[in-house]
């Protein structure tokens, strides 16, 4: 055989080797963006479900309605803990707890001033790691971001304290 031979049957496989690898490559690289999309419209989800929990106990709505709004967001942190990145399941550890905390005071029958005053506390707690869990959320949606979410929220928190006071 000659070298054109050779070369004849060696390009057409190595063609074939070439496209195989870059077919595999491609569709891990599809799948990792699948996966990201869905990973926003999870963070989109726990903003939008953990904003209308905390207004409903703010107000002191109805505690089946609290309770209706709780069993959303649980569902959406549910799927974060098997989609997200460690660091944003990390972040949101404990919100749960404080949102029950905040919640079985805001609705407690005769409620007193202490009592409100621990409810008041756990939102505010549950809210320092709501805005520990965007900022992270926001890092793993935007590489090199350089906008910190706790930075900015930092004035709004303090404004919804004084808010409740």
């Amino acid at each position: 055989m000659t070298a054109g031979n050779w070369i004849a049957i060696a390009v057409p496989f190595l063609g074939l080797v070439v496209g195989g690898l870059l077919y595999v490559v491609q569709k891990y690289l599809d799948r990792q963006h699948e996966i990201h999309r869905e990973r926003r419209v999870l963070y989109r989800e726990f903003v939008k479900s953990f904003s209308s929990l905390k207004t409903a106990i703010q107000r002191a709505i109805d505690s089946e309605n609290s309770f209706y709004l709780y069993t959303e967001l649980d569902s959406v942190l549910s799927e974060l803990a098997v989609t997200a990145p460690d660091p944003v399941v990390q972040a949101f550890d404990g919100i749960r707890e404080k949102l029950i905390d905040s919640a079985q005071y805001a609705h407690k029958k005769g409620r007193s001033d202490e009592d409100y005053a621990i409810s008041k506390q756990a939102m505010l707690e549950a809210m320092e790691i709501f805005r520990d869990t965007v900022s992270e959320m926001r890092r793993d949606s935007f590489e090199g971001t350089k906008v910190s979410y706790s930075n900015v929220s930092v004035s709004v928190l303090r404004s919804i304290q004084e808010l409740l006071r």
